[in-house]
């Protein structure tokens, strides 16, 4: 709340043992070391899949220069961004007539909370960059917000709808199994491919 950095040093500490300290230092060693090794094993999921597709080596900054008729007529978009050359090199060299439309289900059907459960939400802010989930919020029904209307389960994947922010998304895990996430998200899953498989590729800065 109100707190006064002047005030810290008048914090009390409970008195730990000696032996106990180093417990916890211990348990801090190991957790950190196993962040490093997920970030790292995570780089390399990264860097295999785009180095089965071919695509980061090849792209080039090529300016493209589109009439109307060419641009905002077919696909009604205005943004500079849309329309790099690097995004029409990645579909040619992928080759696939596959999509998230016919590849993926899309969960995009309402839930309705009950008022008296006390649920875990989860908003933008709590997908970090490594796909995960941190600290989600847990709200009893009757105080969600109105957006907070999917329903996750375990191995689907979230993404968030709010453009340029494609690369916010995250893997539904078993603690998070029945949590609610905003309407913000797009919720999905495969029997083609694992949600693994499609996290990496959607937070790949090649797609």
């Amino acid at each position: 709340s109100n707190f006064s950095p002047a005030k810290l040093k008048d914090i009390k500490i409970p008195c730990f043992s000696n032996d106990f300290c180093l417990k916890i230092t211990d348990k801090f060693n190991r957790a950190y070391d196993f962040q490093q090794c997920s970030k790292t094993d995570y780089k390399l999921a990264e860097k295999m899949l785009e180095e089965n597709l071919g695509i980061k080596q090849s792209l080039n900054d090529t300016v493209s220069i589109k009439t109307l008729s060419e641009s905002f007529n077919i696909s009604g978009r205005l943004d500079a961004e849309y329309y790099q050359p690097k995004y029409e090199q990645i579909e040619n060299q992928i080759a696939s007539n596959n999509t998230v439309y016919n590849s993926c289900k899309i969960y995009d059907k309402n839930f309705n909370p009950n008022d008296d459960i006390i649920y875990q939400y989860i908003e933008l802010a709590n997908v970090d960059l490594m796909g995960g989930i941190a600290t989600p919020s847990s709200i009893i029904g009757k105080e969600l917000p109105s957006r907070a209307r999917r329903l996750v389960k375990t191995g689907q994947i979230i993404i968030s709808s709010i453009e340029g922010s494609l690369q916010s998304c995250a893997l539904i895990t078993e603690e998070f199994d029945n949590a609610l996430c905003s309407t913000g998200f797009y919720v999905l899953d495969s029997q083609k491919y694992t949600s693994e498989t499609l996290l990496v590729l959607f937070k790949s800065e090649s797609i």
